[in-house]
């Protein structure tokens, strides 16, 4: 299982291709360049951005 850290970045492959799959940790290095460029967590920025707009009020 691929976790979003620092180990999940460095990890090369977790099996010979085509013998297993499991997903890739590219969205693991997103989060990070936007935690880096927003200075915030990852989760406050899709609460501000994303998830807080979806929820508006008429």
């Amino acid at each position: 299982m691929v976790a979003c850290n620092f180990d999940s970045i460095r990890t090369v492959l977790l099996h010979d291709p085509g013998a297993a799959w499991t997903y890739g940790v590219n969205i693991d290095w997103l989060g990070r360049i936007v935690e880096q460029h927003r200075g915030q967590r990852l989760g406050a920025v899709m609460a501000e951005r994303i998830f807080g707009p979806l929820y508006t009020h008429r």
